[in-house]
């Protein structure tokens, strides 16, 4: 069951910057995820709306203009990174949102294709790589 909604414009906003090589590789994401005092800051510097674009999730039962409303971190609010596609990848996954893990996977798709990044087929089914 998909509670949560694939936030089309931050998928075209990642394949923008994948495109344009805004992308970090070999990254632990645990380590260099946004905390909390930073995403409020970029939302207080930007917008509720530009820090969606960030995020591949909407959860529709959170209140509009909250943090826990936008879920499934893309990147670092500068750059895409690959650890962060493999998370939500992984989380997708794990939680059964189907259309999450597709859009997570066609993203890590595109930015190993533009890192010249290339996987045997058995490495890619060992996806995700961080």
């Amino acid at each position: 069951m998909d509670e949560y909604q694939v936030n089309e414009r931050a998928v075209v906003h990642a394949y923008h910057l994948i495109d344009r090589k805004r992308f970090v590789i070999g990254t632990d994401w645990d380590h260099d995820e946004p905390t909390l005092a930073q995403r409020q800051a970029f939302v207080a510097r930007h917008s509720w709306n530009v820090y969606s674009w960030w995020h591949l999730g909407v959860d529709p039962n959170s209140l509009e203009h909250t943090i826990e409303r936008y879920q499934f971190a893309i990147g670092d609010l500068t750059r895409v990174h690959r650890s962060a596609l493999a998370g939500c990848l992984a989380r997708a996954e794990r939680g059964g949102h189907h259309q999450l893990a597709e859009a997570s996977m066609e993203l890590l798709r595109r930015l190993d294709a533009r890192a010249g990044i290339t996987m045997t087929s058995d490495v890619a089914s060992a996806m995700p790589l961080a």
